[in-house]
């Protein structure tokens, strides 16, 4: 609305919790380059339970199959106000986030496992930040920050989502990267909460067309 407004002139999002479906009038005009893609446990030795939390359907998911010992629960809050629910509420024996959300915040060192995207598939645009601005205004000065790998991979990675119909809270998790030979390959993953079945694929393809690299992907996995 602040941008609409023109109160401001772009606003920096983490692009996994921006809406794969945005107003055409409010684009992203850059991508960061890419920090860590995985999520992280972070693990409260002190109380010993098999109750982890989580704030994420598609963690909750994956997590349960990873460790089908374990309970998952709901928790809320950003990512200080989490771990200190985990620090001190003496229920929950451990806490799933991003990696690179812990990394900008300088909490590295409170990481007890990084977790593979073949364990635990990232969330489409995980690790990377998106400037968002208003449609045909000159946005130069953002060249200077936008990285084109990140740029492709979250064009790729948002497609799948979004060829699927679902929102940033879905079980839908996408990870793609460009190889050394200039290939794109998207691994993408939907999850029926219901049935818990688990449909999974992946395809690589030329980085020219990211976006239907994602649809194909997505029309591939229920065919």
């Amino acid at each position: 609305q602040a941008l609409l407004n023109h109160e401001i002139d772009f606003a920096v999002h983490s692009l996994k919790d921006l809406s794969v479906n945005l107003n055409p009038e409010l684009p992203i005009i850059a991508y960061s380059r890419r920090a860590d893609p995985r999520d992280a446990l972070i693990i409260n030795s002190c109380v010993n339970n098999n109750i982890f939390a989580s704030s994420s359907l598609r963690r909750k998911l994956q997590i349960e199959k990873l460790y089908p010992d374990k309970k998952i629960i709901s928790i809320r809050g950003n990512i200080n106000t989490r771990i200190k629910k985990l620090d001190e509420s003496g229920e929950i024996s451990g806490i799933i986030l991003a990696a690179a959300g812990l990394e900008r915040l300088n909490l590295k060192n409170r990481i007890s496992r990084i977790f593979d995207t073949s364990e635990i598939l990232s969330a489409p645009g995980q690790g990377i930040l998106a400037c968002q601005g208003r449609r045909g205004e000159n946005y130069f000065y953002l060249e200077c920050v936008n990285d084109l790998n990140s740029q492709i991979c979250a064009l790729a990675e948002r497609s799948f989502s979004r060829a699927l119909n679902s929102g940033c809270n879905a079980p839908v998790g996408a990870y793609a990267f460009i190889d050394e030979k200039n290939i794109l390959n998207l691994e993408g993953l939907f999850i029926d909460e219901k049935s818990k079945i688990f449909y999974r694929g992946k395809l690589s393809g030329e980085i020219k067309n990211p976006e239907a690299i994602g649809r194909n992907l997505a029309e591939e996995i229920f065919s």
